[in-house]
């Protein structure tokens, strides 16, 4: 064999014997170094969902069934337990909340879903409701024994057996004084009431009282005294009781409307004072905006009682208006609205009407015809105007200087006046694009809010 030969035999030996023994090497650091890598991969995304913790919510909302109203719902975390709350959706007509329809107030629910609660409802006459009374001795001391009663049960105030604080005697409950019948509507405590003991003057003119005589069921009258010096002043403040209003207030048998005060000045005789109270209305059915301002006319007394019942989404009357202007006249005035002689008009013989009527605040569409039917936004705006000016309130304004509508020319000239002196009052606000819409129609619910706006807008400049 020749040298040349030779020596590329032993050249291909040692490139064999290095792809034999280095490739494995090689591919063997290459697995080693991926092996390595996959696993801080690995080991990061472990990490990474340590991290993060995810947290379902779902969410918790109120249905108010056959009732009314407004709840506010909540969010609460999956497999969380959620205790059942109290019911502030307001009844239907002659109904009561009895429970939820996932369980009883108080229960506890476990929440896996997004979860709508239904309030249910059953008529009063089926759900025997207890309530309890009980007593608290106020400034005295001691223990008297409460008692459970049927719901609508009427209460007689008992004997107060407290002992009385030093140099006080008992005076009346809370609610009213001994005797007094009450209308157990709900759970009730009865605080005694207590006032200081008095001695003899030794006579004179100087002290000389006379005997007040105060008689209130479902309402308190503050302050509770018997009796007023001679020559003196002195105010009473009548307050309902929940679930009640005042439909009338009665100084010395004659009726001074349902007012919330009454003073009597330079006393020279004894007086009696009765305050009467009606129910407060519950209505059928009322859109979520109008809730708070039901509440405030319902108070006041702008509801007329012939509303009970009713469904306030529903567009309102001329006859039904008549009452809110009947009601918001006497709110305004403090004052009963006068009796009605007799019945001009041959095709009504609503009260509230012909009140409206004999006030001037609605003419009919003839001398013997009050026509009833929808009313439009340019005849309210008219019989509150002419409501307000027989209150005393001054509803002048000069068309010469406002900025018309864009359709003013729908108006007539009769309402003008009326729409353009609401509407700078901001009492009946236009309907948008600069347009008041005269002959539209307007709801029971918003018919009730514009009396509100006017009683909280002229009762403290008609006192003035």
């Amino acid at each position: 064999m020749s040298n040349l030969l030779k020596k590329s035999v032993l050249v291909a030996l040692l490139v064999f014997t290095f792809v034999l023994f280095m490739v494995p090497y090689t591919n063997a650091r290459k697995v080693e170094e991926l092996l390595v890598e996959e696993t801080e991969i690995s080991t990061k995304d472990e990490e990474i969902g340590k991290s993060y913790e995810v947290v379902r919510m779902y969410e918790v909302t109120f249905d108010p069934g056959s009732g009314s109203g407004f709840m506010s719902g909540e969010l609460v975390e999956s497999g969380e337990e959620y205790t059942l709350p109290e019911c502030s959706f307001v009844a239907p007509s002659g109904e009561v909340f009895d429970k939820w329809d996932k369980g009883e107030v108080g229960e506890k629910i476990t929440i896996e879903e997004d979860t709508v609660i239904t309030a249910l409802w059953v008529k009063e006459e089926e759900l025997e409701i207890k309530c309890t009374i009980t007593f608290d001795a106020g400034e005295g001391s001691g223990e008297m024994s409460g008692e459970v009663v049927k719901k609508g049960t009427k209460y007689k105030l008992p004997e107060c057996t407290f002992t009385a604080p030093n140099g006080k005697k008992f005076s009346k409950w809370d609610k009213g004084s001994v005797g007094t019948k009450i209308t157990i509507e709900e759970d009730t405590v009865l605080t005694a009431q207590w006032k200081n003991k008095t001695t003899s003057s030794g006579g004179g003119s100087s002290s000389t009282s006379y005997k007040i005589t105060s008689k209130a069921e479902n309402a308190t009258i503050t302050p509770d005294i018997k009796a007023i010096k001679r020559n003196a002043t002195q105010e009473f403040k009548f307050t309902a009781n929940k679930g009640y209003v005042i439909s009338d207030v009665l100084v010395d048998g004659k009726s001074v409307g349902a007012v919330n005060s009454y003073k009597f000045e330079k006393v020279k005789s004894k007086h009696t004072i009765e305050v009467v109270t009606t129910k407060a209305i519950q209505w059928k059915d009322l859109d979520e905006w109008a809730s708070g301002d039901m509440m405030k006319a319902n108070e006041i007394g702008l509801i007329p009682e012939t509303f009970a019942g009713k469904d306030f989404k529903k567009d309102i009357s001329r006859e039904d208006f008549c009452a809110i202007a009947v009601r918001l006249y006497e709110a305004l005035t403090g004052t009963k609205s006068p009796k009605v002689p007799s019945d001009p008009l041959e095709d009504t013989v609503d009260n509230y009407v012909l009140k409206a009527y004999y006030l001037e605040i609605t003419k009919g569409i003839s001398s013997t015809e009050f026509g009833n039917g929808p009313i439009t936004r340019e005849q309210m705006a008219t019989m509150i105007a002419r409501t307000l000016a027989k209150a005393g309130v001054h509803t002048y304004i000069d068309l010469n200087s406002v900025s018309n509508f864009a359709d003013d020319k729908e108006m007539h000239k009769w309402g003008r006046p009326s729409i353009y002196f609401m509407s700078s009052k901001e009492i009946i606000k236009g309907v948008g694009n600069n347009k008041y819409n005269p002959l539209g129609e307007t709801k029971i619910e918003e018919a009730l809010s514009i009396a509100l706006r006017c009683y909280e807008a002229f009762k403290v400049e008609k006192a003035k």
